[in-house]
Order: C-alpha cells, then sequence, then structure tokens
C-alpha cells in the first residue's frame, strides 16, 4: 500500500537506507513508519520528520461545513454526489486519477476564461503537490469555493458511464 513518505521516497530516488541517514535513524525504524503510515497510526511529527528530510512538508487546511441540505441547486447536489465517487478513486488509484486529472486539466487551460481559469488553476496546484487531503476535501466538500471548484473539474470525465449512471440513479432515489 502507497504512502506518502513511500511515495515521496520514489519520487525523488532516496531509498530507505538514505532517508534514514537524512532522519538519523535506522533502515528499520523508516520502514516501521512507513508500515504505521500504510496502518493509520504514524503520529504527525514523525511524519512530518520524514517528509521534511524529503524537503517536503505536510499541508493542513480547514473549511466552513454546512450540510447537504444547503445545496441549493440540482446540479449541485448530482456534482457533489459524482465527485464522492471520484474520491474513492483517488484514494484508491491515486496515481492513475492523477495522472488522468492532470491531462484533462491541461485541454481545459486551453478552453476557459475568467474567473474559471483561477479555480482551475487551484485544481492544477493541488493536482501537482499531490495534495491528496486537498483534493478529497474539495470533492466532498459544501462551501461556495467547493461547488465553484467542482463546477470547473478536471475530474469530472473520469467515471465510466456505468459509474455515472449508477451514482445519477442513486442521487436521484436520495432526492425522492
Amino acid at each position: 500500500m502507497p504512502t506518502l513518505i513511500r511515495d515521496a521516497r520514489q519520487r525523488q530516488g532516496v531509498g530507505v537506507r538514505e532517508l534514514a541517514r537524512r532522519c538519523g535513524v535506522s533502515a528499520p525504524t523508516v520502514l516501521d513508519w512507513e508500515r504505521s503510515e500504510a496502518a493509520g497510526t504514524i503520529q504527525v511529527g514523525t511524519l512530518g520528520r520524514a517528509l521534511g528530510a524529503l524537503g517536503e512538508r505536510i499541508v493542513v487546511s480547514s473549511r466552513g461545513v454546512r450540510s447537504d441540505a444547503t445545496l441549493e441547486r440540482r446540479e449541485q447536489r448530482l456534482g457533489l454526489e459524482l465527485h464522492r465517487t471520484i474520491a474513492g478513486k483517488l484514494i484508491a488509484d491515486p496515481e492513475t486519477v492523477l495522472a488522468a486529472g492532470r491531462a484533462r486539466l491541461d485541454r481545459m487551460r486551453a478552453t476557459l476564461r475568467g474567473g474559471a481559469v483561477e479555480w482551475l488553476e487551484e485544481w492544477g496546484g493541488m493536482i501537482e503537490d499531490h495534495d491528496l487531503a486537498g483534493l478529497v476535501a474539495v470533492m466532498l466538500g459544501v462551501s461556495q469555493r467547493d461547488l465553484d471548484l467542482r463546477s470547473v473539474s478536471p475530474f469530472s470525465g473520469l467515471l465510466s458511464p456505468e459509474e455515472r449512471n449508477a451514482v445519477l440513479d442513486r442521487a436521484t432515489r436520495a432526492a425522492a
């Protein structure tokens, strides 16, 4: 199972022994960190230490939340449901989903104008930073910013017609 530490190491071509040297620990300790991260039990300080030794950092943000019931328009509710499914795909296979988003982002940049360009660039920054937490937060969020960003999502074409229809059926049944 990929982890932030392992992904960062591999992206940078840094082996376990080299990361251990940079952190002043043994190679088995680094492997323990990766296992605890995969299990969801790593301490934030340890994760920050490992990523810091790789020249990366943890970014945490918060956003205001409002209930789904306040999503006023049908397309907002459907966009949220579609992006819930996409978020699941992102978590399960981040590299494939990020690559698809990156490819679509490039095509969209050629056609969008106005305020939508700013939203598209925000998506682009999260994709390039490999900010899975930020991407999932936007995909699942209900703030005005989240709604605006989803209106120009580079991930909107990611679902197969069958997946899209299943999501739309669920959303329609939930609204009834």
